[in-house]
């Protein structure tokens, strides 16, 4: 059970780290293209690097609730009701 709470943590902060540099990523080219304003540092990622993020925010979102099910079947193997 320890393990799976870890896994869950550590899969909680990768989501965090890929979000916000996905997010700051698209911030920063919105500002440029849609707002105009000239002379904001912006984060620069490469297309191809975005898509690498977005795709393992995808594996993570899967991974996280596959764990969380799993975490729920451990539970209810506990509960003496079922």
């Amino acid at each position: 059970m320890r393990i799976m709470f870890m896994k869950v943590v550590y899969s909680l902060l990768s989501f965090l780290l890929a979000g916000m540099a996905l997010g700051s990523a698209l911030t920063g080219y919105h500002i440029l293209n849609f707002q105009k304003i000239e002379g904001v540092k912006t984060l620069t990622i490469p297309w191809y690097v975005l898509l690498a993020l977005a795709v393992l925010l995808l594996i993570q979102v899967a991974q996280l609730f596959s764990m969380l099910k799993a975490v729920k079947r451990e539970f209810m193997q506990l509960d003496p009701d079922q």
